[in-house]
């Protein structure tokens, strides 16, 4: 306990100032603490302390600056927050450089509560998406303490005033949104509830690209799409490395700008939306398709995939629906659209511009990979078997596969 320090008057107005009297202060860690009456600073050796100026207790805490330099530009920057910012931006003005501010969104895509281990010890977090009403959006992560305090806070698809928290640089890994940025929460951040129609704030903001756009982003990235679902696939059992298993099944989804894709759903997505789908076609009808956040893969050439937070729409009451609708309707709707999948990651400009057997001919004399469509009617079929006999020995699990011939003995 301390009855009072004695902070002399430096010559350099920009460093500590000022002669205060402290009552009953909580002798910690080194924090900062700033008297709101003056300008006057004083650096206290405790978590908390009661400031007296003007008659009037003032409590607050603000951090140390690590360098201990003292002076004053530096100890604002280090400064807590002392409450939210008085009026919301949207979260497309969010900047790394800001300390107090307000958004408000929508809570969506929360993951459940994980933990990690590493060498620095064992804790937990969870994270989730927010969604302003102007299509901002921005990844939101809590860690140990701040996790375990929000957790039961955010609700899928709430509202929600977020204020004050770290605004880092997003880490590609973990974040599919469309922003370079994630909140990081912190003791200072504050999380209220907020009643808006949802009409101002929508569930769910798209970012569509078309389907003959894709093979021009790279693999491992996000997409939105909206197309019309061709054909769907039986469901199978795919085993993982891990030896568990999986389903999937194949949709092809095809757009207004005269391409189809593709469309691997993985787990969940393969049962329900599968079936779903399955329902539709059976009518027969052609359902409309809405995927958030799919990931664009190489494999066998420019395909999609569902991972655990993709999101569908059947038939979604969005405005960029209804179109999809009439051309689906009308003469226009080609159902043998030509796929991107199948096919080389190319330039979209060379899915666009058909060539002939001869150009494709002349190609391949140059060290650049080259791309091309071609439109051609099917002249011949072989008949030849697709099938052979093969060796039934198994060696250490493995099946032996080589080609062998039926004596007349029938060994």
């Amino acid at each position: 306990k301390v009855d009072e320090i004695d902070f002399r008057r430096s010559a350099n107005e920009e460093d500590l100032l000022g002669l205060l009297l402290l009552r009953t202060v909580l002798i910690t860690d080194m924090d900062i603490a700033k008297e709101n009456i003056s300008t006057s600073w004083v650096l206290l050796p405790g978590s908390l302390a009661m400031l007296y100026g003007a008659n009037k207790p003032v409590l607050t805490t603000l951090r140390l600056c690590p360098k201990l330099c003292f002076h004053k530009h530096c100890l604002k920057r280090f400064m807590l927050p002392r409450g939210p910012a008085s009026k919301a931006i949207f979260m497309n003005d969010l900047n790394t450089t800001m300390r107090v501010w307000s958004i408000e969104g929508r809570a969506v895509a929360k993951n459940s509560m994980q933990t990690y281990s590493n060498d620095n010890g064992n804790g937990c977090f969870f994270g989730f998406d927010f969604v302003d009403g102007r299509g901002g959006e921005i990844r939101v992560s809590c860690f140990n303490e701040i996790a375990e305090k929000f957790y039961g806070t955010i609700e899928n698809e709430q509202t929600y005033t977020i204020s004050n928290g770290r605004i880092g640089k997003e880490k590609e890994k973990f974040n599919n949104l469309n922003n370079t940025l994630e909140i990081f929460l912190s003791a200072a951040s504050i999380v209220r509830p907020l009643h808006v129609d949802d009409q101002i704030i929508p569930l769910h903001h798209f970012h569509f690209v078309p389907i003959k756009d894709i093979p021009g982003r790279p693999a491992g990235s996000f997409v939105d799409i909206l197309g019309v679902v061709l054909v769907i696939s039986p469901r199978s059992t795919i085993r993982r490395r891990d030896q568990t298993e999986t389903f999937k099944r194949t949709v092809q989804v095809e757009d207004m700008s005269g391409f189809s894709v593709s469309i691997t759903l993985w787990g969940q997505h393969s049962t329900v939306l599968g079936e779903e789908l399955e329902e539709f076609l059976s009518i027969p009808q052609k359902p409309v398709l809405a995927l958030k956040t799919a990931r664009i893969s190489s494999f066998n050439g420019t395909s999609l995939d569902t991972i655990s937070t993709t999101k569908w729409f059947v038939n979604p009451m969005i405005p960029e629906s209804l179109p999809l609708q009439e051309w689906i309707a009308s003469d226009a709707f080609n159902v043998l659209a030509p796929s991107i999948t199948n096919r080389v990651l190319g330039p979209p400009s060379a899915l666009s511009s058909p060539a002939t057997i001869a150009q494709v001919l002349q190609m391949g004399n140059t060290d650049k990979n080259e791309w091309a469509t071609i439109i051609a009617k099917i002249t011949d079929i072989s008949l030849d078997n697709f099938y052979y006999l093969a060796c039934p020995l198994v060696k250490n699990g493995t099946q032996c596969r080589k080609k062998v011939q039926e004596l007349e003995n029938g060994s």
